[in-house]
């Protein structure tokens, strides 16, 4: 009998072990740094809520996701309206901080089409986006001293490689 006892009390023990590995896995998947996480646009921050309602009026068929990297959340939403691929960016707060949209190749500037041509000679244009980053340009003057601070809606400082 005490065999049949201390069996079910190992196997127990390591069904309880595999729930509690299981349910770390799946915590740490959400708080993942940098992997976008979908959310029910009903579960978003309100203020985010209150953005899109303004922004994109009797637009449908909105996905949204989160995204949690640096210390840094934001929110990005992507949509269709007026027949083009778009998304917008924004801050826990509502604060949009980036758009993008799609755009014909065709309505590409000039000096875009030669860059991307000097580049790629042989390569061919196959889609295009149009990128719109907002950030804040601040003078702080300490002592006689002044410089200029970048920064993104969010408060992440804007990296000369952004």
């Amino acid at each position: 009998m005490r065999i049949l006892e201390r069996s079910i009390m190992l196997l127990a023990l390591i069904v309880a072990a595999a729930g509690v590995f299981a349910l770390a896995v799946s915590a740490g998947a959400k708080e993942e740094p940098g992997k976008e996480v979908r959310v029910p646009l009903e579960k978003a921050p309100q203020p985010v809520r209150v953005t899109l309602d303004a922004k994109l009026p009797g637009v449908t068929g909105v996905e949204l996701t989160c995204e949690k990297e640096n210390g840094f959340t934001s929110y990005e939403a992507e949509y269709t309206a007026d027949g083009s691929k778009r998304s917008m960016v924004m801050t826990e707060d509502g604060v949009v901080t980036e758009t993008e949209q799609e755009v014909p190749i065709a309505s590409l500037p000039a000096a875009v089409a030669a860059e991307i041509k000097k580049g790629s000679p042989k390569g061919q244009i196959t889609g295009a986006t149009q990128v719109v980053s907002t950030y804040y340009e601040i003078t702080v003057k300490t002592g006689v001293k002044e410089k200029e601070v970048k920064v993104y809606a969010n408060g992440r400082p804007v990296e000369d490689d952004d």
